[in-house]
């Protein structure tokens, strides 16, 4: 004669009551909803946090180029680690800013419809470039049309950041990668310089 093993029905009710249980319910939704919830809040501050960061970028650059187009940078005879060192000033407090994070290019054009712009070189705190391999540096002329462009690299605290895609798009920040963790934030300006005693036009390198 069959007999039923009452551990089986042990075992069916055993599990039966767990599943029925709401206990700790609220934990499990957590450990789901939890970490998106806290990667969209961490993602939206790194977000706001990386505009803030162009936006100076972008004023630093504004102040550096009021200080070439007036002759100020030519008739001190600055740098180009001086230059940086200018650029820094206005930005250092919000990131990371020297000559070993920063590149700079500074050339004149001979015209504004004919030149070609490279794409910018960007360097981190851990490169030892050679000084040929750095982008062209040069004092300006009075009335000469300069090509001014910064590249800084800073962190993004939030990894996921650079590739945030949702059904197929991409919704993060378009930064150059130069290294894990590290993004290029680029700035450039072209512009011509007012009359202003020292080199004369036509002087310097040009493209």
């Amino acid at each position: 004669m069959f007999r039923r093993n009452p551990n089986c029905k042990m075992g069916i009710k055993f599990w039966r009551r767990f599943l029925c249980r709401q206990d700790g319910s609220i934990s499990v939704e957590f450990a789901i909803i939890g970490p998106l919830f806290f990667g969209l809040i961490f993602s939206a501050f790194e977000s706001g946090l990386m505009y803030v960061k162009i936006a100076t970028v972008e004023l630093a650059m504004d102040e550096v180029v009021r200080q070439v187009y007036t002759g100020a940078v030519t008739t001190s005879s600055l740098s180009r680690d001086q230059l940086i060192d200018l650029f820094c000033d206005e930005i250092d407090y919000l990131m990371t800013c020297d000559s070993s994070n920063v590149t700079l290019q500074k050339v004149t054009f001979s015209g504004y419809g004919s030149n070609t712009i490279d794409t910018a070189i960007c360097r981190n705190s851990d490169d030892d470039p050679d000084e040929e391999d750095l982008p062209d540096y040069s004092l300006t002329g009075s009335g000469q049309i300069v090509f001014l462009r910064f590249c800084i690299t800073t962190d993004v605290l939030v990894p996921g950041l650079k590739n945030l895609t949702f059904s197929g798009a991409n919704f993060a920040l378009q930064l150059p990668e130069t290294a894990d963790g590290r993004y290029g934030i680029t700035a450039s300006a072209v512009f011509r310089n007012e009359p202003f005693a020292g080199i004369p036009a036509g002087a310097g390198a040009g493209t």
